[in-house]
This record gives structure tokens, sequence and C-alpha cells, in this order.
């Protein structure tokens, strides 16, 4: 199974909820998606770099779920794709609703807020 299953298993989650509109500072480089439904949030993020990049994400709760899709666990997602996409991620705090990441190249990361 292709990676791309577990971006669209995480968006489909979200069926029938609404987009949040989100601003990147530098969309050629990290861009990212919000969604809500039933209270609840998502937001991924992807690195569309060969490089490292350092992001900041505004505007969540005090804590998150924090689930990467990148080079050290690609395998296991295509491997067992259902079981990738039920994994709920770390528990990560915020900083006054402020989270800084590190996504390794061509990483795509599910925030889970409420």
């Amino acid at each position: 199974m292709f990676p791309l299953y577990n971006v669209l298993a995480d968006v489909g989650e979200f069926a029938g909820g609404e987009v949040v509109a989100t601003r990147s500072t530098a969309p050629l480089e990290v861009d990212g998606l919000a969604v809500t439904a039933g209270g609840r949030m998502r937001v991924l993020l992807s690195n569309m770099t060969d490089q490292s990049r350092q992001v900041v994400i505004e505007g969540l709760g005090e804590s998150v779920q924090v689930r990467s899709l990148d080079e050290t666990n690609v395998m296991d997602a295509m491997r067992a794709p259902e079981a990738f996409s039920d994994r709920k991620g770390d528990v990560r705090e915020t900083c006054d609703g402020e989270l800084r990441l590190e996504l390794l190249p061509y990483a795509t990361v599910r925030i889970d807020g409420a």
C-alpha cells in the first residue's frame, strides 16, 4: 500500500466536517490542512522538501497527539496501513497553543487535538 493511503484515511475520518483556514509562511516547503468534526480537530502537515524543517503550529489546545509518517516508519505504514492509521501518536504539551516540531524530509505529520 502506498503511504498516501494513510494520509487519505486521516482526512477521511473527518468526512462531513469542516475545513479550517490555514496559512504557511513557506507553502512550497511545508503546508497543511486542518479539519474539524464532532468537537475534534486534526491538522495534517507535509514537508515537501528533502531537508528537515522546523515548524510552529498555532491555535492548538493545551495538549495534542502527534504521529509522523516519515522515513523511520514508512515501511510499517506500507506493510500494515490500517494498523498504522490506528496509532494515536505521542501526547505533546503546547505552549499557549503553540507546538514546535521538526519535520523530517518528505514527512507528513498528523496532529490531533480537541
